[in-house]
This record gives C-alpha cells, structure tokens and sequence, in this order.
C-alpha cells in the first residue's frame, strides 16, 4: 500500500501536462475535452476483489482512457497492477514481463509506457530496472522524464548508472531536471 501511494504522488509531482487530459491548451472551449476531464477527475478504485478477479492483461488493456470509460478513477489500473503483483510470485514475474513489453513497444501510446515505467517502480522488483532504464531513451520526453523518477525509487546501482548516463547524453531541460532530483535521492522512498 506505501508504495502505491508513493508512486501516485510521483504521477501528481510530474503535474497536469503529464496526463493526456491536460495536453490541450488551457484556452481550449473544446467541449468533449472538458466532458473527458470531468471524468478522468471523477470515479472510483478498485474493489479487492476486482483487483484478484481481473487479469493482469486486463489491467493492462484498461490503463487510460478505458479506465475513465469504465467509471475509474485516475491510475486505478496502475494501482491494481501493483497490488496484482503483491499475490503471488508469477503474477509479479508475469507483469514485469508485459510491463516490460509495453515500455519496449514504441507503437503503444505514451501514456501507457509511462504508466508501465510506474508500475515497475511500484512493485519495487529489480528485474523491473533494464526496462526503466531503457525509457530513459524513449523518443517521447515524457517517457523518458517519468523513467528517471521511476528509476529514482530504486537504492541500486544500475538504476543510479542508468541516471548518470542518462544524465550525460539527456537534451530536455525538464527531463534533465527529472534525472537530477532522482540522482539526488528525491524520490526514494522515505525510510521508517
């Protein structure tokens, strides 16, 4: 449960332009925009029993604008995942896998890459490194930023050498920014 919540304020902390409902100019009249806002803001999370009856491919498929459709709140999948990952070792091993998959697959849209790279981090596995390690040279900046505080979860030396490579080579200044506050220890978890 700590981590699900750690990894939801990461998703807040990147702020509004990094969710596709925000990606419209504040100035918009669009109608559907702001019908479609009113209700990624709104619905519920999943039941317990939900998360155990639902597949994780089914999970998967719901992250987005399905999820809002289907009357969910914001990153309930996500937090589905993870929890899903907490029941048993092969649905972990199992939704690192396809986590992975999506982040490697640059036909899936942005969001839900950068979603996976949460999900990883969430479920904490350092099997979940390369695949975040490799979001940090998606062709879309904000994979790659939200990729930087996901590895920035991890107290582990290939996702600090991920970042610092990363760090060298990185040309967006707000990706940049992300890189660094991860490589200043911002977004470990805090220790009780």
């Amino acid at each position: 449960m700590k981590k699900t919540i750690i990894t939801v304020s990461f998703c807040a902390a990147l702020g509004c332009a990094m969710l596709p409902s925000c990606s419209k100019s504040k100035d918009s009249k669009d109608q559907s925009s702001t019908r479609q806002n009113a209700v990624l803001q709104s619905g519920r999370n999943a039941t317990r029993d939900e998360i155990r009856n639902t597949s994780a491919d089914d999970w998967f498929d719901r992250v987005g604008e399905k999820e809002a459709a289907l009357g969910y709140a914001p990153n309930t999948s996500l937090n589905a995942l993870i929890k899903k990952a907490g029941e048993s070792d092969s649905n972990r091993e199992e939704i690192i896998q396809k986590a992975t998959e999506i982040i490697d697959n640059s036909s899936q849209n942005s969001f839900k890459r950068w979603q996976c790279c949460y999900v990883l981090s969430g479920i904490g596995d350092k099997h979940g490194i390369p695949a975040i390690a490799q979001a940090l040279k998606d062709e879309n900046a904000t994979v790659r930023g939200v990729a930087a505080c996901a590895l920035g979860q991890f107290d582990d030396p290939s996702a600090k050498d991920a970042l610092i490579k990363a760090a060298k080579t990185e040309k967006t200044p707000d990706v940049q920014a992300w890189i660094q506050k991860a490589l200043d220890g911002q977004f470990l978890p805090k220790k009780q």
